[in-house]
């Protein structure tokens, strides 16, 4: 399997996608920077949100090395917030007694 190319069913391992961030040097130009990321995001599409996570701090942790600024609204901002995007269970709540609880009314 292409190392840009995740599977859900495949264990993903996050050190090929990685591979995106090599060769930066210290405060690369946003153009680069833009690139690279968004390399990276592509590699993630599909991946669970557990893989997103580890990815995230590893590039945040190697943008903060490299003298970025704002790393992690950066990596955030090209890969999404993965935290929104995972599926919510949704519980509908239900309507309020009309009386007081415990007490009947006449």
């Amino acid at each position: 399997m292409a190392p840009d190319v995740i599977e859900r069913t495949a264990p993903v391992r996050k050190q090929p996608l990685m591979t995106a961030l090599d060769g930066l040097g210290a405060r690369p130009a946003a153009e680069v920077l833009q690139e690279r990321l968004r390399t990276l995001a592509a590699g993630l599409a599909g991946a669970d949100l557990l893989v997103r996570e580890l990815v995230r701090a590893e590039a945040v942790a190697r943008l903060n090395a490299l003298g970025v600024r704002t790393p992690a609204r950066i990596v955030d901002a090209a890969l999404g917030d993965a935290r929104r995007a995972w599926p919510r269970k949704r519980y509908r709540r239900e309507p309020a007694p009309r009386g007081r609880a415990g007490f009947d009314h006449a």
